[in-house]
C-alpha cells in the first residue's frame, strides 16, 4: 500500500513538473497563436484534425485531446470570454483542465500523505476559489487602468482628427502612443477593420472584450455620428471632459467615504484579531466555544452578524456616479 501512495505521488509531482514546464517554454508561442486566432477562417474542427494528425506524446497533444471533451460540450465558451476580458493568454478548454488539478490534486495529495482531512479539506476549497478569483481581479486590474487610459487617448484621436486623420489612423495612432491595455485592444480593432470587419463590428467586439461604461459611451457616440453626422473631434472631447469630470468626482467621494471603508475595516477585524490573541494566550480558555453545540451556533451567529454589518456599511459608502 505505501508503495502504491509513493507511485501515485511520484506520477503526479512528475506531471505536474511537467506541466508547469510546458507552459513557461510556450507562452510565447500561445499567445501568438491565441492573437492570430482571431483572424483567420480556420475552424476548431480543422485545427483538431490537424493535431490528431501529428500522433504525438507532447504535453501539449495531452491537454488538447483532454480539452476537447469540454470544446464538444460547449463548456468552455463562456469561460474562455472572461480569459479575453482578464487578457490571460490561454484557451477556455485549457484553463478549465488547470483548475481542476489545482482543485483536486493538491489536497488529495496532502491526504494521501498526512491523513489530514481539514487541511485537504482547506486546499480543495482554495483550488475552487482562487482561479476564477484570480481571472476576476486581472479583469478589475486591466479594466480600472483601461479606464484611467481611455480619456488621454480620446485626447489624441480628437487633436488627430482636427490635423485631418480619419477614423481608422487615429485608432492607429492611439495604439502606436499609448500603453497597454488600450493600445492592445485599439491595435486590435483596428487590424480588424483592415481585414475587413464593418467598423460597427469591430467596435461592438472592442466593447464586448472590455467592459467600460466610459468606452460604451464612446463606442455609442462614433456610432450615432457615423448615422446623423456632426464634428467627430468636438463629440470626442466632450465625452473625454465628462470622463475627467466623473473621474474628480469619484475622487472627492472616495476622500469623503474613507473614514467609512476605515471603520468597516477595522470593525471587520476586531473579532478574527482577539481570537486569535486569546488562542496565543490561553488556548484552553476558548475550547467551549469550538467544542461545544452553544458555542458553535454563537460562532456562527457572530460570523453571520460580522457579514451583514460589512454588507451594510460597504452599501453606505457606495455610492454610484
Amino acid at each position: 500500500m505505501r508503495l502504491l501512495l509513493i507511485s501515485i505521488t511520484s506520477f503526479m509531482s512528475i506531471f505536474l513538473g511537467l506541466l508547469w514546464v510546458y507552459y513557461w517554454t510556450t507562452w510565447g508561442k500561445r499567445n501568438l497563436n491565441q492573437r492570430l486566432k482571431k483572424f483567420t477562417d480556420t475552424s476548431r474542427q480543422v485545427r483538431v484534425e490537424e493535431e490528431e494528425k501529428e500522433r504525438n506524446f507532447s504535453m501539449k497533444a495531452i491537454l488538447g485531446k483532454a480539452g476537447q471533451v469540454f470544446v464538444k460540450r460547449g463548456m468552455t465558451k463562456q469561460l474562455e470570454y472572461q480569459l479575453i476580458k482578464a487578457d490571460i493568454p490561454l484557451r477556455g478548454e485549457e484553463f478549465l483542465i488547470i483548475w481542476m488539478l489545482a482543485a483536486l490534486v493538491p489536497g488529495t495529495l496532502i491526504y494521501i500523505l498526512s491523513r489530514k482531512i481539514t487541511i485537504s479539506f482547506l486546499l480543495y476549497i482554495l483550488g475552487i476559489i482562487l482561479p476564477p478569483l484570480l481571472v476576476s481581479t486581472a479583469q478589475q486590474k486591466r479594466l480600472k487602468k483601461f479606464d484611467q487610459q481611455i480619456s488621454d487617448s480620446l485626447g489624441i484621436m480628437a487633436n488627430a482628427l482636427r490635423a485631418g486623420f480619419s477614423f481608422m489612423q487615429t485608432l492607429e495612432l492611439v495604439s502606436r502612443e499609448m500603453p497597454n491595455p488600450i493600445a492592445k485592444e485599439f491595435a486590435r480593432t483596428f487590424r480588424e477593420m483592415n481585414l475587413g470587419a464593418p467598423m460597427e463590428e469591430a467596435l461592438v467586439n472592442l466593447t464586448k472584450r472590455v467592459a467600460s461604461d466610459d468606452l460604451d459611451l464612446v463606442v455609442t457616440a462614433v456610432l450615432i455620428q457615423r448615422q446623423v453626422g456632426g464634428n467627430l473631434a468636438e463629440i470626442l472631447d466632450n465625452i473625454s471632459f465628462t470622463i475627467r469630470e466623473r473621474v474628480r468626482i469619484q475622487g472627492e467621494i472616495k476622500t469623503l467615504t474613507a473614514q467609512g471603508k476605515i471603520s468597516g475595516i477595522i470593525i471587520g477585524l476586531i473579532p478574527p484579531f482577539l481570537i486569535l490573541i486569546l488562542l496565543l494566550i490561553n488556548p484552553a480558555y476558548l475550547k467551549p466555544l469550538f467544542q461545544s453545540a452553544i458555542g458553535l451556533a454563537m460562532l456562527a451567529a457572530g460570523v453571520t452578524s460580522e457579514l451583514i454589518g460589512l454588507v451594510i456599511i460597504k452599501k453606505i459608502i457606495t455610492i454610484d456616479i
